[in-house]
């Protein structure tokens, strides 16, 4: 937990910090913090708490820098094609069970990010459904209304987690019979 506190809180702070002279010295860049669609729903708590901390941190930041040329966003993608759900711990984790239209490539995620950045500074979320969706989140629906969906994502992923351990379990079972 605290590695992903460094990671994604400590991390970017400092290479943030290391990166602004240079851009403010030259009167133009940009910074992207990847963030995610996670920060806003419910989860695992750091990932969702370290990855929201990143919206705010970018959104002070853009204040800080007005007029200054160098813009930064906050990234929100959401599952994308990336060998991120490769690591051990996404063992029992099927891209499967994702359905298709909420992956999106890494080249289109990139595309929308540098096209939201040169437009501006702020949140780019890219891919329709999840642009969507943020907005819906963010703008329309109060949290009172959104929470009884979230508990029903957060249900079906924890489920989808339970499946990919029995699952799991079972054929480690199997192949000890044989």
């Amino acid at each position: 937990q605290v590695d992903m506190v460094e990671v994604h809180i400590v991390a970017t702070t400092r290479l943030t910090r290391a990166a602004l002279p240079g851009m403010i010295a030259r009167g133009c860049g940009g910074i992207i913090n990847v963030s995610s669609v996670a920060a806003y729903l419910p989860g695992n708590t750091m990932y969702a708490s370290t990855k929201a901390w990143m919206i705010p941190f970018t959104q002070a930041l853009n204040r800080e820098l007005v007029g200054s040329g160098v813009k930064v966003q906050a990234l929100l993608p959401g599952y994308t094609y990336t060998e991120f759900h490769d690591q051990p711990e996404f063992r029992h984790f099927r891209r499967s069970s994702v359905p298709s239209a909420l992956w999106l490539s890494a080249d289109d995620l990139v595309s929308e990010s540098l096209q939201g950045l040169a437009a501006g500074p702020g949140i780019c979320v890219p891919g329709t459904i999840y642009n969507l969706a943020f907005k819906v989140l963010r703008d329309v629906l109060p949290p009172i209304v959104y929470d009884l969906p979230m508990q029903m994502i957060s249900q079906w992923r924890s489920g989808l987690a339970r499946q990919g351990r029995h699952e799991a379990e079972a054929k480690a079972a199997g192949s000890r019979r044989s």
